[in-house]
């Protein structure tokens, strides 16, 4: 006898327009900052053991506002999407 195969239902991630707006600045802000940091790290390019650790730490600042970003976006979603059902 044949297992009844599972298929799981998939969900598409629409989000509301003031998060896809939230998240599109937020990425463009966060894109600058990175390149910013690229053109640091390649002008002083021979890096010293010191110089790569400060540069390194210096990614802790997009990822934190990436992370701040992706959640802001989700708090406007679930509120605009509470608000417009």
């Amino acid at each position: 006898m044949r297992k009844k195969e599972y298929h799981p239902q998939k969900t598409k991630f629409n989000p509301s327009r003031p998060a896809r707006i939230i998240l599109l600045c937020g990425a463009l802000l966060i894109l600058l900052v990175l390149l910013g940091i690229l053109h640091t790290v390649t002008a002083h390019a021979p890096l010293t053991k010191a110089a790569a650790v400060y540069y390194g730490g210096m990614l802790e600042y997009p990822f934190a506002a990436l992370m701040i970003t992706v959640s802001g976006a989700a708090l406007a979603d679930v509120a605009y999407k509470s608000e417009h059902r």
